[in-house]
């Protein structure tokens, strides 16, 4: 029995250790294929900390290709991608984020931007990996690890994913619209809170605060539209979705919480093709992560074609660190960066005759500075800024007869001043008196004299509108004008009061008056400063033939921005009043390349007091659509379209009666119980609602996105022809006498403006209505000309200034912050690796940055003088089956992206544009002369653009990276198909982590870090 027991014993030590050998042996293959494992983890953090450790880096993928038969989606394969050089030659190299035999070969310099063909670098015998249940095998390579002995005793494949190409669940959507929906900020007619008119749309318009865990308080990024991604959805938030979301946060522990957050429990079924059966599980599952880190990043200028090698890879310009220069040194500095970047931009301005990338720069200053001052340096730019505008200058002439051995006139100087910006303004405003008109020569009047020769001071008597020589041209007293967003007044300036000795001279019975061309202009200071200057402006003689006793009282207008030259010479503009200061007479003849003045109108039947310009006796025929495109000046009409305002009946206070054959008993323009323009004799217009300004001003004292420089005025200057999408013919439609060098192709009533088209030569008669087109379709002489696939975007498309400018963390309430050189990547998504339901958050939402959208209805004109209108409260972003899809397909269309601001180019499937673009609503009817229904304004059409801008990015710093890591029976030889001993299969989230920074923003290398945030076995 004790032998027995010791052979049971020893028989039992002898398993024991036998098991326990095995076991440590098995525990040393799992440890081994692990650290396999490990290293496969640490080379993807070996890539990502030598190209990843600075802020020009892109991420781009490879789609990769279906197999025959295959029922799941082709895995995708992200490379990082550097460049280098600038303008038509540069340069990129590509760095496989998956395991590789072989890395791909540099392009040649001048190569777009494209993803290699990952099949060409994973060799013959790949490892098939299996990650995501939705994704079909990724077909990686092994990287063998050897002994000391040199034997392959481990091996391991990787793939990386992208965790930046889908919605943050922790930082999406909002709940702070009406009954809990989901809230876009824009511009709400009416409100008054502080996200009221907020002029950059995607961005959180509350101020951010410290919040915890590295996150802002109030996430930059709510507005991405988290209740897209609920398949039942289309316009506006009618899901529990984002709400079920947003109150379950506290469940996002890790990256495959997003179902538990969303209130998706199992039992979960899975079809053929490896995704949920369920749409809203589904759409969940693939398109939100929970474990995206945020970051601050230095903004660089992209290596993209276009883009002088001069400043690629450098810092872009922060536009508050700007706005807190001094005026003048910021418009110095902000052209001589856009000279540098663009060096082809300036060839945007046509036959504009000043310094066009000053003159955007001071308007770029004046948009968003304290006050909103204007910047001007007169004869260098002028930008605009919360001033107003001459919109119609009238002289009155009054011839008061003979007194002895006198003659007597009265001259009163008029002007209506327009409130183009959306913001009430208030100052003092002062015309130049400049009257050219020749003193008849008669008795003791020198020859030559002028009306406002100061050689003839001492003739005037003045009354209490003074005029005061400076710098040779009098100046009127200033007045105090009021003026809300929009509103038109006229108002009395001057009245100069002529005694002229001639002795015994004697007009006899007619007398004529006759200016030349080019001999007086206008000019207009508000607060002092001068701000617009009119070169010249016709008085014909038409019309000034005076009687020494019954006609004696004439009047001269002008609408700046409209006609131009003398009778019979007309060049018929769309009445921007912005452009006059840029039309400039130069002496020649009108027709010659010298400059032409501003021509007047008929008086008094087309002055239009106090309201917009009107050309009423255009008006008083039978033909109910106006067909003279003279006869108006009409915004929504314009290139960049916008909307008119009302114009309401009015008796100007002028009787023909005072106009030419005169009774001689008919005194000086008065009316009503006060002088001049009585305000109850020529009552106003009307103020305009909101949104019907033409020019945009920001009063929060900072850029909040740059863009907002979309809302800048363009002065471009080209000859105008018909825009071959609109389907107009193009029969030219001149004034009377109109000249072939200066007419161009004219709009007839219901058509737009034409765009700019490639052969469009530059003139220094045509411009106005156009701001630049950051995030719409732009003109064609500045875009692609033909394919536009974005990575083209030449350096002349206004969207390429995104590539030179940014604002900072814009919306910190520290100053430091918002004009230093770090933006805030918080919830931003790859828009080169983005999901399509993902893309579509960005943009999801109707439009709600014009208060006044609304649909043509009609070619007649109604009481307002014109086209008839109907508003529109349900905008929203193009649709095809479902809200945004138009836009997500665009984008993927156009991958990859060397920057955001390439966007601007995507192309819907027709070959059109997407962003801005009219033609993808559905009001654009057939066989009319215009092109669309939609009336809105740059803050609409550029929304959606705005939108997707403020949450893209080009770059990730989180990835997933899937792992499986083997320990083989060591052999010499390589095999592709060793003896297996173990297998460990692990994916780890990890954040590539910039560090502390340098004080200019840049990384310091030392400071970056990988680190991983989560790891699991799959």
């Amino acid at each position: 029995m004790v032998v027995g027991a010791l052979l049971i014993l020893a028989v039992g030590i002898l398993i024991v250790v036998g098991i326990e050998r095995n076991t440590a042996r098995a525990f040393a293959d799992r440890q081994r294929a692990g650290l396999a494992a490990i290293a496969g983890l640490n080379e993807v953090r070996g890539i990502l900390t030598t190209e990843a450790a600075n802020d020009d880096f892109l991420v781009l993928q490879d789609p990769g290709t279906a197999a025959a038969g295959a029922t799941k989606t082709p895995s995708p394969y992200l490379y990082l991608a550097r460049g280098s050089g600038g303008g038509n030659a540069v340069s990129y190299r590509y760095v496989p984020m998956f395991s590789t035999e072989s890395l791909p070969a540099k392009p040649a310099a001048g190569s777009p931007l494209k993803a290699p063909d990952s099949s060409s670098l994973i060799g013959a015998a790949p490892k098939k990996l299996d990650t995501l249940p939705w994704l079909d095998s990724t077909k990686v390579s092994w990287v063998n690890i050897k002994d000391s002995a040199g034997r392959v005793v481990s091996r391991y494949a990787y793939w990386v994913e992208d965790l930046q190409g889908r919605v943050d669940a922790g930082t999406a959507g909002n709940m702070k619209d009406t009954g809990g929906a989901h809230k876009r900020y824009g511009w709400k007619a009416g409100d008054t809170s502080t996200s009221a008119k907020f002029p950059a749309p995607g961005l959180n318009a509350e101020e951010s605060k410290v919040g915890t865990n590295g996150r802002d308080a109030e996430p930059p990024l709510d507005q991405i539209a988290l209740y897209a991604l609920d398949p039942t959805v289309t316009v506006t938030d009618n899901s529990s979705l984002d709400k079920t979301i947003i109150e379950g946060r506290k469940l996002l522990v890790s990256p495959d919480s997003t179902l538990a957050a969303a209130g998706i429990v199992p039992p979960l079924t899975r079809g053929a093709d490896g995704r949920l059966v369920s749409q809203l599980a589904r759409s969940v599952e693939e398109n939100l992560t929970a474990s995206v880190m945020p970051y601050d990043e230095q903004p660089l200028v992209p290596f993209a074609k276009g883009i002088d090698a001069s400043v690629t890879g450098k810092p872009k310009v922060n536009l508050n660190a700007l706005l807190a220069m001094p005026a003048a040194n910021a418009v110095d500095e902000m052209a001589a960066w856009m000279n540098a970047g663009l060096p082809d931009f300036e060839s945007r301005k046509g036959g504009f005759p000043e310094d066009y990338l000053k003159t955007l720069a001071a308007s770029a200053i004046g948009y968003a500075s304290d006050g909103n001052k204007p910047v001007v340096n007169m004869g260098n730019y002028r930008g605009l800024g919360a001033s107003p505008m001459i919109s119609e200058v009238v002289l009155n002439i009054h011839y008061l007869g003979k007194s002895g051995t006198s003659v007597l006139f009265q001259f009163e100087l008029f002007g209506e001043l327009f409130n183009h910006t959306n913001l009430p303004i208030e100052g003092s405003a002062a015309l130049s008196y400049e009257v050219g008109l020749p003193v008849p020569e008669i008795g003791a009047i020198p020859v030559g004299t002028r009306f406002d020769d100061p050689s003839m001071v001492s003739s005037y008597s003045r009354n209490s509108e003074e005029i005061t020589l400076e710098n040779g041209r009098y100046w009127s007293n200033a007045k105090n004008v009021p003026l809300q967003p929009g509103e038109y007044k006229f108002v009395k300036f001057a009245t100069v009061n002529y005694r002229f000795a001639v002795g015994s001279g004697s007009f006899g019975g007619f007398f004529s008056l006759s200016e030349p061309l080019g001999a007086a202009g206008l000019s207009m200071k508000w607060n002092g400063q001068e701000v617009e200057r009119i070169p010249s402006i016709v008085r014909n003689p038409k019309g000034l033939t005076f009687h020494a006793s019954f006609r004696r009282f004439f009047g001269k207008a002008a609408i700046p921005g409209h006609s131009y030259g003398p009778y019979g010479e007309f060049a018929n503009n769309m009445g921007d009043p912005r452009i006059a200061h840029f039309i400039r007479f130069q002496g020649g003849t009108p027709s010659s390349a010298n400059g032409i003045p501003l021509g007047e109108n008929a008086f008094p039947s087309n002055i239009s007091p106090n309201r917009r310009n009107i050309r009423a006796d255009i008006y008083s025929g039978s033909d109910p659509n106006k067909l003279k495109s003279w006869g108006r000046v009409i915004p929504s009409e314009w290139p960049d379209g916008g909307h008119d305002t009302a114009v309401t009946s009015w008796s100007s206070g002028w009787s023909l009666a005072r106009q030419g054959n005169a009774d001689p008993e008919v005194g000086p323009l008065t009316s009503g119980t006060g002088p001049g323009f009585d305000p109850i004799s020529i009552p106003g217009g009307g103020l305009p609602q909101e949104g019907e300004s033409i020019t945009y001003l920001s009063n929060r004292k900072r850029y909040y996105s740059a863009t907002e420089l979309g809302r800048i005025y363009d002065p471009i200057m080209f000859l105008p022809t018909y825009d071959a999408l609109s389907g107009l013919d193009s029969t030219k439609l001149r004034g009377v006498g109109e000249p072939t060098d200066t007419a161009g192709f004219m709009p007839a009533a219901g058509a737009p403006w034409p765009s700019v088209q490639i052969a469009n030569s530059p003139s220094p008669y045509f411009g106005g209505g156009n701001t630049l087109r950051i995030g719409r379709p732009e003109h064609p002489k500045f875009d692609q000309p033909s394919g536009h696939v974005p990575v083209n975007m030449p350096s002349t498309h206004a969207a390429r200034l995104l590539d030179l400018f940014h604002a900072g963390k814009s919306r910190s309430s520290v100053k430091a912050l918002r004009e230093g050189p770090l933006a805030r990547i918080e919830g931003h998504m790859n828009i080169n690796t983005a999901s399509r339901d993902a893309l579509r958050s960005m943009a999801a939402g109707k439009l709600v940055m014009d208060p006044k959208l609304s649909k043509r209805t009609s070619d007649v004109f109604d009481t307002r003088m014109a086209p008839a209108v109907s508003p529109l409260t349900t905008l929203s972003t193009p649709t095809m089956s479902k809200e945004s899809d138009i836009i997500a397909d665009a984008i993927i269309r156009g991958r990859p992206y060397t920057s955001t601001s390439e966007l601007a180019c995507a192309l819907h499937s027709d070959g059109k544009q997407v962003f801005g673009n009219a033609f993808l609503y559905p009001y654009t009817p057939t066989g009319k002369l215009y092109t669309s229904q939609l009336q809105w304004s740059d803050s609409a059409a550029e929304e959606v653009f705005g939108r997707v801008y403020e949450a893209s990015t080009t770059r990730s710093r989180n990835y997933r990276v899937w792992v499986v890591g083997q320990a083989i029976s060591p052999t010499t030889a390589i095999s592709t198909n060793p003896e297996v001993i173990s297998e460990v299969r692990r994916v780890f989230t990890v954040f590539a982590d910039p560090g502390a920074r340098e004080t200019t923003g840049a990384i310091i290398p030392s400071n970056f870090r990988v680190i991983s945030l989560h790891e699991n076995d799959f």
